[in-house]
């Protein structure tokens, strides 16, 4: 007798079928190709983020990365879908202090130092409770496998009402240590290569932030492209499904005509369009908006 899995191959038909189940559903508006993160001119061009892919966002140093994470993470979870965030270069407190910033526009260091007016306080007192509804689960340990980050993913999609999870986001994701395997370049192709299965097995997006060589600095034009990812650029070529790069003009040249843009420049999709998405980026608040039309 031949293993089950082995027996289940689906027929076109079957398929067909299915695809067609799903069109008709998204014509009627019953459901969406992806999980929107609000915003407006990304959502256009993806479709929101799809469930089994894997989404990476990568940048120099002060671009962003981190802050973007963080705020898809909210935007993902304030639709009531668990999210598992994993990060490695701060405290789960830090990270804490940037979500208050985005939520309440006061500065983070303001946040960090108390120093608060008056009429803040309330204002304080009325995000803490907002937020504290939000399904994000943050781990901030700085040694951390990819074994223990998938069980506690599972942990958590299991014990969620909807036995599913909304995303799945990692802050600095080539740190994931693999014990047995001392090669670094092996050891982060081999990340990459299971963060994509993770995506799949869990059929949740998994969300990544990557390093870009700093040899761009060199560059007349320092808007990075696809072989600036520093180390994992082959693997994540392969195994990613939409691959953004993160660039401002204001941190190179203070006074360009693009101060508080931030541009999102999609050289990967595999599923539609590839451009540039341009938002406005607020790096005191730690917080992305919609560019208005």
């Amino acid at each position: 007798m031949e293993p089950k899995e082995m027996l289940e191959i689906e027929s076109l038909k079957d398929l067909l079928n299915k695809n067609y189940d799903k069109i008709e559903s998204l014509s009627l508006g019953n459901s969406t190709p992806g999980i929107p993160i609000s915003f407006y001119d990304f959502d256009a061009m993806t479709q929101g983020l799809r469930r089994g892919n894997l989404i990476a966002f990568a940048g120099r140093p002060m671009m962003g990365k981190t802050s973007l994470a963080l705020q898809i993470a909210k935007n993902i979870a304030i639709q009531n879908l668990p999210v598992c965030f994993f990060g490695f270069d701060m405290s789960k407190e830090e990270y804490v202090y940037r979500i208050l910033g985005m939520k309440l526009g006061i500065e983070i260091n303001r946040l960090r130092s108390g120093r608060l007016q008056q009429d803040e306080w309330a204002l304080l007192g009325e995000a803490i409770y907002s937020l504290s509804q939000l399904p994000i689960f943050i781990e901030d340990k700085r040694r951390i496998t990819f074994q223990e980050i998938k069980d506690k993913c599972k942990n958590i999609s299991s014990s969620s009402d909807q036995k599913n999870l909304g995303l799945i986001a990692i802050d600095s994701y080539h740190m994931i240590e693999y014990p047995n395997l001392d090669d670094y370049q092996l050891q982060l192709d081999r990340n990459t290569r299971d963060l994509k299965d993770l995506a799949k097995e869990l059929n949740v997006p998994v969300l990544i932030t990557a390093p870009i060589s700093k040899g761009l600095e060199n560059r007349e034009n320092r808007r990075p492209m696809l072989s600036d990812i520093r180390d994992c650029g082959d693997a994540l070529e392969y195994y990613g499904d939409i691959i953004v790069m993160l660039y401002r003009d204001e941190y190179y040249d203070p006074e360009t005509e693009d101060r508080g843009i931030a541009e999102l420049i999609v050289t990967t999709h595999r599923n539609g369009p590839v451009g540039t998405v341009k938002m406005l980026f607020e790096p005191q608040y730690g917080r992305y908006r919609n560019l208005a039309a």
